[in-house]
């Protein structure tokens, strides 16, 4: 988990932190989603950091501006 971490932080550094999400929002939504599904919350944070590469892919302040959370979640319904 500490590599996953890593390159989470990486990746928000790398992209001048676009998605306006922290290192620590990204764990927990894969915790969460992981309490929700079963799914690895390391798997799910894997698939967090190839979104954070998209620079439009990111949350907002306002009503359902939370673009990157609502990306993240939605991709957990399409993928097998």
């Amino acid at each position: 988990m500490e590599k996953t971490s890593a390159a989470t932080a990486a990746q928000l550094k790398a992209t001048g932190d676009a998605s306006k999400e922290s290192s620590k929002g990204i764990k927990e939504l894969a915790d969460e989603i992981f309490r929700k599904t079963g799914v690895d919350h390391e798997q799910i944070q894997k698939g967090e950091n190839v979104l954070l590469v998209y620079k439009n892919i990111r949350n907002e302040v306002g009503l359902h501006h939370d673009v990157y959370t609502q990306a993240v979640k939605g991709r957990r319904r399409t993928c097998p």
